[in-house]
């Protein structure tokens, strides 16, 4: 974390640790290990949104376009549900996928909307070989938002599916 305080701000940089145990006696003892990723907003040619994915704390949500539930996501998000695939099938973990808009529209809308955009992650999921007992989709529609929605950029925080791995 240290390397990085002079180029990005302390609040942007989080830590986490999680004991794993390695499968079939592979292994026995405790290793480290370190990843991290570097996220920035992605937008196509004509500057509108595309889903993108960033990690906070101890999930990780994936933010979507305006309206949207399409696969139109940048590679960083493809890159990280094939991660996350990978460590659910390996584990055996169950994953919670849980839905959010911002409150342009009905509530009832909202709530589909939302429930549309989990499933859309549960379905890139299941192509990737995560069994589905394995995932639990919600949703939340406006109810739970992260921001404001008086600005068009707090909207964007609110349209989000949030991924989190249960141990």
């Amino acid at each position: 974390k240290q390397l990085f305080l002079d180029k990005v701000p302390d609040a942007r940089i989080t830590t986490r640790a999680r004991e794993v145990t390695e499968r079939n006696g592979v292994r026995d003892d405790l290793f480290k290990s370190a990843t991290f990723n570097w996220i920035e907003p992605v937008s196509d040619d004509n500057g509108e949104d595309v889903a993108r994915v960033e990690e906070v704390g101890d999930k990780a949500l994936v933010y979507f376009p305006f309206n949207s539930t399409k696969k139109e996501l940048d590679k960083s998000v493809d890159q990280y549900l094939e991660k996350l695939a990978a460590q659910l099938v390996a584990s055996g973990d169950k994953v919670q996928l849980t839905g959010h808009t911002d409150k342009i529209g009905s509530s009832r809308a909202n709530f589909r909307l939302a429930e549309r955009r989990a499933k859309v992650i549960r379905d890139i999921l299941k192509k990737k070989g995560v069994k589905r007992s394995q995932i639990k989709v919600f949703s939340k529609g406006e109810d739970q938002p992260t921001a404001s929605n008086d600005t068009p950029a707090n909207r964007r925080l609110n349209r989000r599916v949030e991924i989190q791995v249960l141990n």
